[in-house]
């Protein structure tokens, strides 16, 4: 049964620590900060991404995403508003990469950043066992010549070496200490079982997280958390790449795409023999995965385009929120995997296949006729909008939440982050809808202002004459009528509550029924 995400429980009322893990999982942040600025995420939720590649664009785009999602919320003053859009008060740290220590090495090899050197000098001058045949035994040349700054590539066994480095890190005691302070936090992670930084990665963090820390000279053992509150978005093969050289620039291995199926089938007892210590498993996948467009073994070309599957693993971490961790004393297995059919006959991903209640859709269609309204009336195409008093003079919401329709000229800054942020969304269902399969939820294929408001959502259509726009307006109005409040901390929630009457008036008619 789909949780109910427009509404989260005193025992889900802590904070989601999302770790995304790798290329696939770091992705996964986009879709996480466009629910939630629908308004469908939890209070509080604080991200972390770990990735060697820091360099990736997944990295970048996620990153320089939730600097304006920050900037966004703080403008338009959301920490008043529980219920509407940009409710979720968003708190990151800079990316962790697994293979920097702190100390001077210059090198990116696996061998530099082990000290092969260091091993050749041990044996020599101690006497001790031979380290460096032992290192050359267990890693192949083509390893150790790896420039780790392009991540793993497919090679756990290189990516656990350096994962473990976690323990040691101040942010993660400092994660496990705020876990203590605050019973209802729970933790999530997303990423890979098929590649290498979140194959590596996932099961190292599972145990660190629910064993804790043991004690040193310099402080006391610091307690884990219960595998309840901890979970994990699996992704199984949802992409291929296309053939590519042999061999990487430096002489390491590619990721091969042939092996990624293997990779998934050899990971997954791990996790279900309860050796990861999650309490909660979402398994995602895709009967068919597609072909990226570019082979490229790290950095900036590898610029994948957004997917489906990763808008899912973003819904479970907040179901998995929502539910305030897993129940019971044995891991629970959640999975999904949608059959749109095969090759060329192969469909659209749609509002259908969502694992969403119907309250949460009904949220999340409203807050994309919202952004839609937005981005038409108040910011057109994201630009701004000379004429805005002019057009709302004397319109009824504005009169009542108290407001001059100049005073959103005052406001032109706010404006401008939301109508930007909104533009941001956009685009991602813009390229959402070019994936195979694609996922159709909004027609944004094009500029907002080519498509009419009461076509915004797939499966929507605009009855006969009617001006789309006035009766928006006339929800919004309804809306305000029912607001006790007043001024832009008021705003946000007439556009949310009267965007989505307008959403369920069409179903309804749609449907054939009236609205309630």
């Amino acid at each position: 049964m789909p949780t109910d995400l427009t509404t989260y429980g005193p025992s889900s009322a802590g904070t989601l620590n999302f770790l995304a893990v790798g290329g696939s999982g770091i992705r996964t942040v986009v879709p996480l900060l466009h629910l939630c600025a629908a308004g469908l995420g939890p209070r509080k939720l604080h991200i972390v991404m770990v990735d060697p590649d820091v360099t990736n664009p997944a990295t970048s785009n996620a990153s320089g995403l939730i600097e304006q999602y920050q900037e966004t919320r703080k403008l338009v003053g959301q920490h008043e508003a529980p219920h509407t859009y940009f409710r979720t008060d968003v708190t990151s740290r800079p990316v962790w990469s697994p293979i920097v220590d702190g100390t001077d090495k210059v090198g990116k090899s696996f061998a530099d950043r082990v000290d092969r050197s260091l091993m050749d000098s041990l044996t020599s001058t101690a006497g001790t066992a031979d380290l460096s045949t032992l290192c050359d035994l267990l890693f192949a040349a083509k390893y150790q010549r790896m420039d780790l700054s392009m991540g793993f590539r497919g090679v756990p066994p290189i990516g656990t070496v350096f994962m473990n480095r976690l323990r040691e890190e101040t942010f993660f005691k400092d994660l496990l200490n705020a876990a203590s302070a605050d019973a209802n936090s729970v933790f999530f992670a997303a990423g890979s079982v098929f590649g290498g930084t979140g194959a590596a990665a996932l099961p190292v963090i599972g145990r660190a997280l629910v064993d804790g820390l043991p004690p040193t000279q310099s402080r006391a053992r610091i307690d884990g958390v219960q595998s309840q509150r901890v979970g994990a978005a699996l992704l199984l093969p949802f992409f291929t790449l296309p053939a590519g050289a042999d061999k990487a620039p430096d002489g390491g291995p590619r990721p091969q795409a042939a092996l990624f199926a293997q990779n998934a089938a050899a990971a997954i007892p791990t996790y279900v023999d309860g050796m990861s210590r999650y309490g909660a498993l979402y398994v995602l996948g895709d009967d068919e995965p597609r072909e990226q467009r570019v082979n490229a073994v790290g950095g900036k070309l590898q610029d994948n385009r957004p997917d489906y599957i990763e808008l899912f693993a973003a819904l479970a971490a907040l179901d998995f929120a929502c539910r305030g961790g897993a129940g019971g004393d044995r891991p629970v297995f959640f999975y999904t995997a949608v059959d749109s059919g095969k090759g060329a006959q192969r469909k659209s991903v749609s509002w259908p296949d969502l694992p969403l209640s119907d309250a949460s859709v009904l949220r999340l269609k409203g807050a994309f006729v919202a952004a839609h309204t937005f981005l038409r009336l108040f910011r057109p195409n994201g630009n701004a909008q000379p004429d805005l008093s002019r057009l709302l003079k004397g319109v009824t919401w504005v009169d009542r939440l108290g407001m001059r329709s100049r005073d959103f000229d005052a406001n032109a800054a706010a404006l401008d982050r939301v109508g930007n942020y909104f533009m941001a969304m956009w685009k991602w269902l813009a390229e959402l809808r070019t994936t195979q399969p694609p996922l159709e939820l909004v027609r944004a294929g094009a500029q907002p202002l080519e498509v009419r408001p009461g076509e915004t959502l797939d499966g929507m259509r605009t009855i006969g004459k009617v001006n789309d726009v006035f009766e928006i307006m006339r929800h919004w109005n309804e809306a305000a009528y029912s607001r006790t409040g007043t001024g832009q901390s008021s705003l946000w929630e007439v556009m949310r509550t009267g965007s989505e009457r307008f959403v369920h008036s069409r179903l309804a008619d749609a449907q054939g029924t009236t609205e309630e």
